[in-house]
């Protein structure tokens, strides 16, 4: 049977917000942990939890108190969670995960920082494209935007830190990186990662079920594209 271990900490981060966070070292066994939680309570479907949100590190639960308290009778709602995560039976599954493929254009005219993060790494520009095509990503993580994928697995030369002063908008579909890690802004909005270049496609959509392009455990390949063919992409 495959290791898991639950959260060590339960704390409030707002007032219906729980946080559950692993202090591990061992980042396989926390994510697989994380994973495990989170799926263990999708299954559940408890009236009182009207979200969960899992990162790298934590778990999130989005509670309704009132409906919790009037169903459990609890005081300690740390506690309630850490005893009944010890009766549960919960065990890893493995997760089939979309694989997916994500057409880039690293034009200079849609990838601001493109030339900054080259001096920064010493590299030439083509070996940034070269190196941020790669490899295939694993989205960590969901924030701090609707349908923003945090993608761990970036090539430690390209290894940047965020811009000291964030733009005050960044345009939609915008490919950036910071630290070690990857992402595409799924709308317009500030933002402090390095733009390297833009994909055509939508990060989000109208199905209710599925509002965003990528969930935690997806895996994510990128493939250059040419600056015309991102304008016949952007107008189809």
């Amino acid at each position: 049977m495959v290791q898991i271990v639950p959260p060590d900490t339960f704390s409030f981060a707002a007032e219906e917000f729980l946080l559950m966070e692993w202090r591990s070292t061992n980042d396989e066994l926390v994510k697989r942990s994380i994973q495990s939680h989170f799926h263990w309570i999708q299954e559940q479907s408890f009236p009182w939890v009207r979200d969960c949100i899992p990162s790298r590190h934590r778990l999130g639960i989005q509670m309704n108190l009132l409906v919790f308290q009037s169903l459990c009778k609890h005081t300690n709602i740390a506690q309630y969670w850490e005893d009944l995560f010890q009766d549960a039976d919960i065990v890893y599954k493995h997760q089939v995960s979309k694989t997916h493929i994500i057409p880039v254009c690293y034009d200079v005219s849609l990838a601001p920082d493109i030339e900054e993060v080259a001096r920064i790494s010493g590299v030439e520009l083509d070996y940034i494209i070269q190196l941020h095509t790669s490899v295939e990503y694993e989205v960590s993580m969901m924030g701090f935007l609707p349908g923003f994928a945090y993608m761990d697995g970036l090539p430690a030369p390209i290894h940047v830190p965020r811009l000291s002063k964030p733009r005050t908008e960044v345009p939609a579909g915008s490919v950036a990186i910071a630290g070690t890690s990857t992402a595409i802004y799924p709308v317009a909005s500030p933002g402090g990662w390095r733009i390297i270049g833009r994909t055509p496609l939508s990060m989000l959509s109208d199905d209710i079920e599925s509002p965003t392009r990528f969930n935690v455990g997806d895996r994510v390949r990128f493939t250059p594209i040419g600056l015309r063919e991102w304008n016949n992409l952007m107008h189809e």
